[in-house]
């Protein structure tokens, strides 16, 4: 009996790990097809990866003017769970 509980267990976590596997391709996908497009945007200043507050990878999208302006900005693919806005305020290279 114990024996089978472990077996499922490690089917579980297996498949939990393929679910996050194929999570992360599918955002690293998504950045490298609307990162160009998003960094003309006025007002988005960056694009990169975070972890959202239940532990799941998402992509952030730095932004400097008001959430409600940038997100009628957004094209509708990325209207989703696993994409955030974060304010960071201007970045200004030195």
């Amino acid at each position: 009996m114990v024996r089978i509980f472990w077996i499922l267990c490690l089917g579980f976590m297996i498949a939990a790990g393929a679910d996050m596997k194929q999570s992360i391709e599918d955002l690293e996908t998504v950045r490298a097809e609307y990162e160009p497009r998003l960094m003309q945007i006025d007002g988005i200043e960056g694009v990169g990866f975070g972890i959202r507050e239940d532990g799941k990878k998402s992509l952030k999208i730095y932004i400097s003017k008001p959430e409600e302006e940038i997100s009628s900005k957004l094209p509708e693919a990325l209207k989703r769970d696993d994409v955030e806005l974060e304010f960071v305020g201007e970045i200004e290279a030195e």
